[in-house]
């Protein structure tokens, strides 16, 4: 699914706009949430890094993931850096958050697709033999209800 979030600010009325559609419709984008954000709150986040500025744009209604937020964040410092743009937008597919290697991952082990029918037998051999039992496995002793109590009743 693609996401798109429209990023503006009005100096004038002294807040940053952002807005959150995604592609819930085959090539038609829906709105999913508006934000305003004080151009003071803005500031202070911008003042101190890029973490802090991911924070304040985190509400209740927008919590996009880590990376969507920095291509966010990277938007408004662009717009808050004056040169000339007061409205951005960022789009981002799933496709390439959800396909793209993870930092730290091993690349899954490639399966064989040539084993022969021999390779396939000596395994089952292996299943067999783990499958057996070798061990009489003995039932503790027998649970007696006492004559005196009925079977069945609960305690109150």
């Amino acid at each position: 699914m693609k996401h798109k979030y429209t990023i503006q600010r009005d100096p004038g009325a002294g807040h940053l706009t952002v807005r959150e559609y995604a592609e819930l419709d085959q090539d038609e984008m829906s709105l999913l949430c508006e934000e305003r954000y004080p151009d003071t709150d803005i500031s202070t986040a911008l003042a101190g890094g890029r973490q802090d500025l991911v924070g304040v744009l985190r509400t209740r209604n927008i919590f996009p993931p880590a990376s969507y937020a920095v291509r966010i964040a990277e938007a408004i410092e662009q717009i808050y850096a004056g040169d000339g743009d007061t409205a951005v937008e960022v789009v981002v597919d799933d496709k390439e958050f959800l396909t793209r290697p993870q930092a730290g991952k091993s690349e899954p082990e490639k399966i064989d697709d040539d084993m022969d029918d021999d390779d396939l037998d000596g395994d089952a051999d292996d299943l067999d033999g783990l499958l057996e039992d070798e061990d009489d496995i003995q039932a503790p002793g027998t649970i007696k209800i006492a004559d005196d109590e009925p079977a069945g009743m609960d305690d109150d």
